[in-house]
């Protein structure tokens, strides 16, 4: 779906690392609204690094992102992917123009007789259906329990290590990177 090929920002340290590899190119902060404004125009999913300081805003397409394509993939997309809000259709505005069903990344929406519903199991709060709702009857609503991203994208994986391993498991994996042996 995207004809651009300027689907990822890199912000402060982001941007050293892509001098380094010699890919990319600078631009000003004017340029980077003007892509960010591009990419809602086409449905884009704005998936920032998922820290308090992030290093990238990726501008992707629910067929060629690995990680939205692969999310599609479960029944229930919301539960792997954090957001800290989901989309409501206000039934009396909605003009049935069915724009959302297209748009929407993760096929979270459908037509049931008269009126537009959404699966929040597979609603990932992305936005991507608001911009061209020419009724303006999709919003995004924050969710009540909302999780604070970790401030640093170092903290983002120690917490995914003391998820996945708790703290025994995470300290035996340090360890053996320490002393260089095969983790």
């Amino acid at each position: 779906r995207t004809q651009d090929r300027e689907s990822c920002i890199l912000i402060e340290g982001g941007v050293e690392f892509a001098r380094n590899l010699e890919v990319g190119r600078e631009i000003s902060k004017e340029a980077v609204f003007q892509l960010i404004s591009k990419a809602k125009k086409a449905g884009l999913v704005l998936q920032p690094e998922n820290t308090q300081h992030p290093h990238f805003v990726c501008c992707c397409c629910g067929c060629c992102c690995g990680v939205l394509s692969a999310a599609k993939l479960f029944s229930k997309p919301a539960e792997y992917l954090h957001s800290n809000y989901f989309v409501r259709v206000e039934v009396e505005k909605c003009k049935l123009c069915e724009t959302c069903l297209e748009r929407c990344p993760m096929g979270a929406f459908r037509r049931t007789n008269d009126h537009i519903e959404v699966s929040l199991d597979r609603c990932i709060g992305c936005g991507a259906c608001i911009p061209t709702c020419k009724a303006k009857a999709i919003q995004l609503i924050r969710k009540v329990k909302v999780k604070v991203p970790p401030k640093t994208g170092m903290d983002m994986y120690k917490n995914i290590m003391l998820e996945r391993f708790g703290w025994l498991g995470t300290l035996k994996i340090a360890a053996k990177a320490v002393v260089g042996t095969k983790v």
